[in-house]
């Protein structure tokens, strides 16, 4: 997993790191009901005084929590419905594709990259990893 440093003050390097077209496929991933493993960032790093830090595009399982990892992360999911085909009713019983298939997620990607921001901002992530302070003691031979 590459890890990327970007900045709060800087919204570009974020999108950057985290592309509209990649949230697009993850979100939708995401949103499926069957989906087993979420896709998205992890807020490796919290920002530091000059506003930097780190995200790693990653994936987990549905059922994984923050608090092991001592990091936080965020996934997208598709805020209006995002099946393509919508039945309708006709002689042939066709299945075109639904109106809001096509719609533009602009809107929905920058309020996301607005939440890993926020998150970079507010987080309090120890810069030590969990069990860092931990001697991992040796069994002594006899």
């Amino acid at each position: 997993m590459l890890a990327y440093t970007v900045n709060i003050h800087d919204r570009s390097s974020v999108e950057a790191a985290y592309p509209r077209a990649a949230w697009e496929q993850e979100a939708m991933a995401n949103s499926a009901a069957e989906a087993e493993v979420l896709r998205g960032v992890l807020i490796q790093r919290h920002a530091d005084t000059d506003g930097n830090f780190q995200i790693t595009r990653t994936a987990r399982q549905v059922g994984e929590k923050d608090g092991d990892i001592g990091a936080v992360f965020l996934c997208p999911y598709m805020e209006q419905a995002h099946d393509r085909l919508a039945p309708v009713a006709g002689a042939y019983g066709g299945y075109p594709e639904a109106p809001h298939a096509k719609a533009d997620h602009g809107a929905e990607y920058h309020r996301f990259i607005d939440r890993v921001i926020t998150a970079a901002r507010e987080s309090r992530i120890s810069d030590q990893v969990p069990g860092a302070d931990q001697v991992l003691q040796q069994p002594k031979r006899r």
